[in-house]
C-alpha cells in the first residue's frame, strides 16, 4: 500500500503543471486520435502519460522526482491504479481525465 501512497504524491505534483489545463472530463476522446480507450489505449496512454505524468515519473516512467511506477504498478492491480489517478490520495489530487484515459495511461505503464 505504502508505493500506492508514493505513486499518489508524484500524480498529484504532476496534475498541479502547467499541463492540467489541456486535458478535461468532457471530450472523452485524447490526442491519440482514438475515440476512447480501446484499440488505441496504448497510442492515448501514451500522450495522457506524457502530459500528466512524464514530469515527476519520467519520460519512461522509471521515476524522477516521482517514484518507478514501472516497479509501482503491477498486473493485477490495475483497478486500484486507476482509483488512485482518478480520485487523488493524500497529497496527490485527481488527475483530469475520464476513467478509459486513466485505464489507458495504467496499460501504457503496465507495457513499458
Amino acid at each position: 500500500m505504502g508505493r500506492w501512497v508514493s505513486m499518489v504524491v508524484v500524480l498529484g505534483l504532476v496534475a498541479c503543471g502547467d499541463k492540467e489545463e489541456e486535458g478535461t472530463d468532457s471530450g472523452g476522446a485524447s490526442d491519440g486520435g482514438s475515440d476512447g480507450a480501446g484499440e488505441g489505449g496504448s497510442e492515448d496512454g501514451a500522450a495522457l502519460y506524457a502530459t500528466y505524468c512524464a514530469g515527476c515519473h519520467g519520460a519512461d516512467a522509471t521515476g524522477g522526482v516521482g517514484p518507478n511506477l514501472q516497479d509501482e504498478v503491477e498486473a493485477g492491480e490495475e483497478a486500484e491504479a486507476i482509483a488512485v489517478i482518478l480520485e487523488g490520495d493524500g497529497a496527490m489530487p485527481a488527475i483530469p481525465v475520464t476513467e478509459a484515459e486513466a485505464a489507458a495511461i495504467v496499460d501504457y505503464v503496465l507495457s513499458l
